[in-house]
C-alpha cells in the first residue's frame, strides 16, 4: 500500500504505514491511500495535553499549632487528577481543595497527572513553635478506688510559664505547673493549656475509671455437694 500523510511539518515522514507525529498544538492528521484500487481517506485528532497547576492558600499559612489551613490546587482540569504529598495532616490527599493540619512546619507537594503528562507545585505551612503535650498519652486507665493519678506535660520551652490544668468537670485548676495529681471518681477529661502569644495550645487526656462487677457466689442445687 502507498499511503500519503499530512501535515508534513509535524511528521517524520509522509509515506508508509507507520509515521511519528510531534504536534505542538491540537492538530488533525490526514492519511489517504489506495485500497483495492479505490482511494480511501481517514483522519485523527491529536490533542496536546499541557497540565498546569498552582497552589494557593485560602487561609493564612503561618498559624498556631492545631489551626487548620485550607489549600487549593488551581489547575486547568478543575482539580481532577491531583494527588498531595505528604498525606499526614491532610483530610483528603486526592482532592483539589484540602484542609491541612500538620504538627510541624510542612511543605506540601501537589502533582497533576493528565494521561501521563505531569506537573507539580509546592506550598509550605508554617507552624508556630509554641507546643504543649501531655506525656501520659490520650487515655489513662485506672481502677476505681485508686487514690491519685499523676499527669505530666512538656512544652517547647521546657518551662511551665503560661500552663494551666483544668478538668471537664471543673474539679481542678492549676497554673504554671507541668504536672498535677488528680483523683477522679468517674471517667474525666483533663486539659493542659499553654498560652504564649500569639498562640493558645490545648492538649487533653481522658482518665478512664473502671471497676470489676460485683460478684456473688451461690449454690447450684442441681450439683453434687463437695
Amino acid at each position: 500500500f502507498n499511503y500519503s500523510w499530512s501535515p508534513a511539518n509535524i511528521l517524520n515522514r509522509t509515506n508508509g504505514n507507520i509515521v511519528i507525529a510531534k504536534p505542538t498544538a491540537n492538530t488533525r492528521v490526514f492519511v489517504e491511500g489506495f485500497v483495492n484500487g479505490q482511494l480511501r481517506r481517514d483522519t485523527i485528532t491529536l490533542i496536546v495535553v499541557r497540565p498546569q497547576i498552582q497552589l494557593v492558600a485560602l487561609t493564612n499559612t503561618s498559624v498556631c499549632r492545631g489551626t487548620p489551613v485550607v489549600l487549593r490546587a488551581v489547575t486547568n482540569t478543575n482539580g481532577q487528577g491531583v494527588t498531595w504529598d505528604p498525606v499526614d495532616g491532610l483530610n483528603n490527599p486526592k482532592a483539589g481543595t484540602v484542609i491541612a493540619l500538620p504538627e510541624n512546619i510542612t511543605t506540601y507537594r501537589a502533582e497533576l497527572n493528565v494521561t501521563g503528562c505531569k506537573a507539580d507545585a509546592t506550598i509550605t505551612v508554617n507552624i508556630a513553635q509554641q507546643k504543649i503535650d501531655i506525656t501520659n498519652g490520650d487515655t489513662v486507665k485506672v481502677c476505681k478506688g485508686a487514690t491519685r493519678v499523676n499527669l505530666g506535660a512538656t512544652t517547647n520551652t521546657g518551662l511551665a510559664t503560661g500552663v494551666t490544668w483544668t478538668a471537664k468537670d471543673k474539679s481542678i485548676t492549676r497554673t504554671n505547673v507541668l504536672s498535677v495529681q488528680v483523683e477522679p471518681k468517674i471517667t474525666t477529661t483533663y486539659y493542659a493549656t499553654l498560652v504564649a502569644a500569639p498562640c493558645t495550645i490545648i492538649d487533653s487526656v481522658v482518665v478512664k475509671v473502671d471497676s470489676l462487677p460485683k460478684l456473688t457466689i451461690t449454690i447450684d442445687p442441681k450439683k453434687e455437694a463437695y
